[in-house]
């Protein structure tokens, strides 16, 4: 079948090539609109390349190749005051004060956040059969100008093959399993562009300034190849068992409640009728289909104590989800023994509104600055003649938690917690098989916002290297 390879480039060479936009890559349907504009511009390809788009939007969603970009630090630029509708609306109302007051609040600054892209992007349609009209398209990659912001000058050129064609870079491909999603083209988008684009235009009447809503995008899931795995995650509250009412241990003892949580983890996996290599690989003991027990201290805010009053658990991608299903179903309720206990201490309510909880969301929200709330077993001591060499330990960790090196911009190592509220990495209970191993506390700055849970290091399972989402 044919495919129609659309190659962009920015303008600028080299490390100065930037794109300002605020998702990586620029979705389909941005660089579908940039199209359009093109076309539409005097000199353009008109009519005929408005023809060529209305075919472009009937096909399914294309595949991406893009490099790994580099996020820059942002800027602060003066820009040309367009938001001047309020202010003369209340010129045509007859308050002129009010109005020279709605000037003095207009903001004509600015924050450009941009991405530093060294190599092209490419998009690939897929068309069923040939198109009649080939050359349409590439006269609407002439057309292309700009991609991003207005400073952002592009261009762009059009190749065909049959097959599947090979692209440098990393690949982006729709996928329903993926939770991220990007705006693509639809059948019918550019009536409505056109049909926007003239109602902006007429917006200013005689007496009224009519606002213009901007037509909803169609959203379509895609994998992104430097996201760091997803992880599915069952949030508990802790109640007493004797009056039903909120439970809680100190933070640093969090690896008591880890414990305690495994031994449910292991009844409830025999209870689903799981074997027991799968019991044993869920427990730690060998395999990639381990369960990670997260307590999650009360922390980052004005009233934190540190205190342990949740707990996450989360399977790795390697644990089918029917062994998860089955493991959720039989871990609500569950009673938390401690060793050498009889009676049991507290049991796990499951929380169904995790997004209502304002403690919950700081570990779950995507953010781009994570940082650690437990202590992060590192792998090993990395040093060489005595000397630290913590790049390499970031590097590793972050091999092992699957997370692609291309999408984190920086790691940083802390021998105190960033957050309000937690102990120094000395006080905590750690298991005797990870007390050789050091420990410390870390924070990753991502490029693009990652959901949580997030979690690092050889503790995972113990409660141990939780990171949470933090502001500056």
């Amino acid at each position: 079948m044919p495919v129609l390879q659309l190659r962009v480039r920015w303008l600028a060479s080299g490390a100065g090539a930037a794109y300002h936009g605020a998702e990586w890559p620029p979705s389909p349907a941005r660089v579908f609109r940039a199209l359009l504009a093109g076309a539409e511009r005097p000199g353009g390809a008109g009519a005929r390349g408005v023809a060529a788009l209305k075919r472009l939007e009937a096909l399914p969603p294309p595949t991406i190749h893009a490099p790994a970009p580099e996020r820059m630090e942002p800027v602060r630029s003066s820009v040309p005051n367009n938001d001047g509708d309020c202010v003369m609306h209340e010129y045509a109302a007859g308050r002129p004060r009010q109005a020279r007051h709605e000037i003095s609040k207009l903001r004509t600054l600015r924050t450009r956040n941009g991405w530093r892209v060294e190599n092209p992007i490419e998009y690939h349609w897929t068309f069923s059969e040939p198109d009649p009209d080939t050359g349409a398209f590439e006269d609407l990659a002439a057309g292309l100008t700009v991609l991003g912001q207005g400073a952002d000058l592009a261009m762009a050129e059009v190749h065909w093959c049959s097959g599947t064609p090979s692209a440098p870079g990393y690949r982006w491909a729709p996928d329903p399993t993926s939770e991220t999603a990007l705006p693509v083209p639809a059948p019918g988008d550019v009536e409505r562009l056109q049909h926007t684009y003239r109602a902006t235009r007429d917006r200013v009447g005689i007496g009224a300034v009519r606002g213009v809503r901007e037509p909803l995008a169609t959203l379509t899931p895609y994998l992104d190849p430097l996201a760091p795995p997803l992880l599915r995650s069952q949030a508990f509250g802790l109640r007493a068992i004797d009056d039903g009412g909120p439970w809680s241990l100190p933070g640093t003892e969090l690896v008591r409640l880890a414990a305690m949580v495994r031994h449910a983890v292991h009844r409830a996996a025999q209870r689903a009728g799981l074997d027991a290599a799968a019991i044993t690989e869920l427990m730690g003991h060998g395999g990639d289909g381990r369960v990670a027990i997260l307590p999650v201290p009360n922390a980052g805010h004005r009233w934190a104590d540190g205190r342990v009053r949740r707990v996450l658990v989360a399977p790795s991608p390697a644990v089918s989800a029917e062994h998860w299903h089955g493991l959720q179903l039989r871990l609500g309720h569950s009673e938390l023994t401690a060793e050498g206990d009889i009676d049991a201490s507290a049991v796990l309510l499951p929380i169904a509104e995790r997004q209502g909880d304002s403690v919950l969301r700081r570990f779950l929200a995507p953010a781009t600055t994570w940082t650690a709330v437990t202590p992060v077993i590192l792998p090993g001591y990395d040093s060489r003649r005595g000397k630290p060499r913590p790049a390499r330990t970031a590097r590793r960790l972050l091999q092992h938690a699957g997370i692609p090196q291309e999408s984190v911009r920086a790691v940083h190592l802390h021998p105190y917690p960033r957050i309000h509220g937690l102990a120094g990495r000395g006080r905590f209970l750690v298991p005797r098989h990870l007390q050789k191993y050091p420990r410390s506390y870390v924070t990753i700055e991502f490029h693009q916002p990652v959901a949580g849970p997030i979690v690092l290091g050889a503790g995972s399972g113990w409660g141990l290297g939780l990171l949470a989402a933090f502001e500056r």
